[in-house]
């Protein structure tokens, strides 16, 4: 592909990408999040009604989008559920474990804390063991007997 047409489709992709992030840091955009929204504003979502709103607040936190639709989908049919979907998310916080900075823990612990939480997660996929737990880091270093699987200090 010549240069022109690469920079030509680079830009264009690049447009179709700006026009699709059309909000701006800090500014509302109307969505919320479900564990966090105010019962105004989950009575304002589309397909809401006082029972689902009271239900959402006493079931909260939806650790998953799973949880949710589980909830949901015993009160609103599929084609009610997608308009609520697109007003809503789920904070999902991908660094679980933020004390566990290399900065924090040093080079020499933070080689052995990746490889422990690399083989938890493996051990929980091969066993089929949810996911969804408080995991704390006081189970991890006791090992296999009282934390996770396979993991701990040898």
């Amino acid at each position: 592909m010549r240069l022109a047409s690469r920079v030509s489709v680079g830009f264009a992709g690049l447009v179709a990408a700006l026009t699709m992030l059309q909000g701006e840091v800090g500014k509302p955009q109307g969505i919320i999040d479900r564990n966090l929204a105010a019962e105004k504003d989950l009575s304002a979502l589309p397909g809401m009604n006082p029972a689902l709103v009271k239900g959402i607040m006493d079931r909260r936190p939806f650790l998953s989008q799973t949880d949710f639709n589980a909830f949901l989908s015993q009160s609103l049919k599929p084609e009610q559920l997608t308009p609520l979907y697109e007003k809503t998310f789920i904070h999902i916080n991908l660094n679980p474990a933020p004390d566990a900075e290399i900065s924090a823990v040093g080079q020499e612990n933070f080689g052995w804390i990746v490889n422990a939480v690399a083989d938890m997660a493996v051990n929980m996929a091969l066993s089929g063991e949810s996911p969804i737990k408080d995991l704390k880091w006081s189970a991890l270093l006791a090992g296999p007997s009282k934390g996770a699987p396979g993991v701990g200090p040898a």
